[in-house]
């Protein structure tokens, strides 16, 4: 009988490595006699580390050359970081299992361990986040809020070199791949700043015809973890809320209940709404529906929707 393979696509950078590891322990588990193979795939992101991700197409950019290889049937999955996917998935693919979760919060690092409390006067902190700047600026409008673009270690490096004082970068990234070389972290709490919709979170896409591969996949799906990511989906597509406009949205689920949260801010941290519900899960799609109601009541739309371009005089 010919043995069971299985083509895994990522990103070749450390962290897109690593979280595919970790889907590919889960599937070996799941499946002993399956073989995995990973492919590498490179991104327009990983060819432009210096222009800022809304200039290149936004977060989408890590994951459409992946999706492309998913089409053109040269891997059979392909794994992401669910932050960076964007909320309309192209027709013939599905996400088809939610393995895991890491810790979803933000993390303020820097080598003395500040929090955002005790970040001192003025202090230069990186982040290429809208959504990051605008909370932050929120609650510490004294700090110098400066982009920074690269991988985890190029940005660790800047941090250590003195380019910054600190930074913030998503708390789960740090703790999958172990990086701490001097730098302190400190998760920033949920009340000062909320992810954005599926941090933390992996996920599995394949074709949507692929019976073979979703039936392996299946296997390592977390139902709760789905169903929480798809209100956090759902709000932030409702909103039409992508790379541009400063949404952190956080649904937990449990014991057949589903609370959600969510926060939309300008970059400049001037002006913030936030709004939640809860509810059962058997409703849940009613409590996402009912946030993004409340956000828009309160002005949020226009804060996540681009201004248009002025009308051509011509």
């Amino acid at each position: 009988m010919a043995k069971q393979v299985l083509r895994i696509g990522t990103r070749g950078s450390d962290l897109a490595l690593a979280q595919a590891e970790r889907v590919a322990d889960r599937l070996r588990a799941a499946h002993p006699g399956l073989t995995l193979e990973l492919r590498t795939v490179r991104t327009a992101s990983d060819r432009d580390q210096k222009r800022a991700l809304e200039e290149i197409g936004g977060r989408g950019v890590f994951v459409s050359a992946l999706e492309d290889a998913l089409l053109a049937e040269e891997i059979d999955v392909a794994v992401h970081s669910l932050k960076d996917v964007p909320t309309e998935v192209p027709v013939g693919l599905t996400l088809a299992a939610y393995p895991e979760r890491a810790d979803p919060h933000d993390a303020l690092v820097s080598p003395a361990g500040w929090s955002v409390a005790s970040l001192p006067q003025g202090a230069r902190v990186g982040t290429g986040s809208p959504r990051r700047r605008g909370q932050l600026l929120r609650v510490r409008p004294d700090l110098q809020v400066l982009p920074i673009r690269g991988n985890v270690d190029t940005r660790l490096g800047k941090l250590l070199a003195g380019e910054y004082a600190a930074m913030v970068l998503a708390r789960a990234g740090l703790l999958r791949l172990g990086r701490r070389k001097g730098a302190r972290v400190v998760p920033i709490p949920f009340g000062v700043m909320l992810p954005p919709a599926g941090q933390g979170t992996l996920v599995a896409e394949a074709r949507a015809d692929d019976c073979r591969t979703r039936a392996f996949l299946a296997a390592i799906d977390d139902p709760d973890l789905a169903l929480a990511s798809s209100l956090e989906r759902q709000a932030t597509g409702e909103l039409g809320a992508g790379c541009h406009g400063g949404l952190g949205v956080l649904a937990t689920v449990g014991s057949a209940r589903v609370n959600l949260r969510a926060v939309v801010v300008t970059s400049d941290g001037r002006t913030l709404i936030r709004a939640a519900a809860h509810g059962t899960s058997q409703a849940a799609e009613d409590v996402a529906r009912r946030v993004v109601e409340r956000l828009r009541s309160l002005g949020a739309q226009a804060l996540v929707t681009p201004a248009a371009p002025p009308a051509s005089a011509g």
